[in-house]
């Protein structure tokens, strides 16, 4: 497979190698022993067109599309896993207002977006459903020329930061089928709260929150396409964010294996390097190997990514499992490449091995990616 880049997107990795190295490695410990989100660091992403890389020019964004914005998640994501996060959560709700919006929608939130005015979050996960998303319970019920939304959210990724969420709910009729349907709810909402944040094992920076809608009245400008267009858009909007963690998980897996091969080189054994025991150089060649396999697989994926396609939304959720699943593998021989001194927070390698550990779980657990891989590839 060809992972060769162009000059556009060597520059474009040049220009995040950069930023991540100045702006979010320095503060990326600070960030998650403090639970802190990166709201300095995500303003300098603003700054260089990192959070309008997938909405076109006429929007305000930079138009660089899925390829350019997987690699720039990869390489943010090596210095800060939260800060790379925070971007592909945002990305996701310019995505779906891409896909589902209508012109006006696109013209009246998309600049604010792809310029960092605003930040977005995309809300799927409720507590008696998980990532089924047809088992929401979130409800936005018709009210003459709009919606009364009432229900909750829980860890929305963004949720504590963002302006704007996108939310899915059921928006049927009293005794009509199941309807679902994607609205649009601004910050300063009447009837909208967030939730305290929670203590988690990784990814301390995301500022993931619960979201409480209390009878919040929404126009119908605030749906997102038609309503029971939901689950169909939210099925692509979902298959776009699972390249960004997969993106995500490549960069924790390359910053882990980085350090390994310093670490190896650096350290010492009765007057011998690391890096000339047998048993070290055996875990760091199963590194790369891994990390090599699944960056192909993702770069291939996002380099022909198109939504409309058929079969795109198996071949991101295969990429996301792969790289997670790869991510915890190599975060894990990192560690044994470190020893004692990789499991204490005096070195990265352990915040690596909790972040990617998260991202088995984010957007979608790595039982049901594989559930849904099966489902598509057994469709008659």
């Amino acid at each position: 497979m060809n992972t060769s880049m162009s000059e556009e997107h060597t520059l474009l990795v040049t220009s995040a190698r950069q930023l991540a190295a100045a702006h979010l490695a320095p503060r990326a410990a600070e960030i998650d022993q403090g639970i802190l989100f990166p709201q300095e660091a995500i303003g300098h992403l603003a700054q260089a067109g990192f959070l309008g890389l997938c909405v076109p020019s006429r929007y305000g964004g930079v138009g660089a599309g899925t390829f350019a914005f997987v690699l720039a998640t990869e390489e943010l994501a090596k210095a800060c896993a939260s800060t790379g996060f925070a971007l592909v959560t945002h990305a996701a709700a310019c995505e779906a207002i891409l896909l589902g919006g209508t012109e006006e929608q696109r013209q009246r939130y998309l600049p604010a977006l792809a310029t960092g005015a605003v930040l977005g979050a995309f809300a799927i996960h409720e507590e008696n459903a998980g990532v089924q998303a047809a088992a929401i319970e979130t409800r936005a019920v018709p009210d003459g020329e709009g919606f009364v939304l009432s229900g909750s959210k829980m860890f929305t990724t963004n949720g504590g930061a963002a302006g704007l969420f996108v939310v899915l709910a059921r928006t049927e009729n009293p005794g009509a089928p199941k309807e679902f349907s994607l609205l649009l709810v601004e910050q300063d909402t009447a009837g909208f709260s967030t939730g305290p944040p929670r203590p988690r094992m990784g990814l301390n920076g995301i500022a993931s929150r619960d979201l409480i809608f209390q009878d919040c009245r929404l126009s119908r400008d605030n749906l997102l396409g038609k309503a029971g267009d939901g689950l169909r858009l939210t099925k692509a909007t979902a298959a776009f964010a699972m390249l960004g963690a997969a993106a995500t998980s490549l960069g924790i897996a390359q910053a882990a294996f980085e350090a390994s091969i310093g670490h190896a080189r650096r350290r010492s054994i009765a007057g011998q390097p690391l890096a000339a025991h047998q048993a070290v150089q055996g875990l760091v060649a199963e590194m790369q190997a891994d990390i090599a396999s699944a960056r192909a697989l993702l770069y291939e994926t996002a380099r022909g990514w198109d939504p409309n396609a058929p079969g795109p939304a198996a071949q991101a959720f295969t990429a996301k499992l792969v790289a997670a699943d790869m991510a915890v593998r190599v975060a894990d021989r990192a560690l044994q490449v470190h020893g004692g001194h990789g499991y204490t927070r005096e070195l990265p390698i352990e915040r690596c091995y909790r972040d990617a550990r998260g991202l088995t779980l984010h957007f979608m657990t790595a039982e049901m990616l594989r559930m849904n891989i099966a489902q598509a590839l057994l469709a008659a």
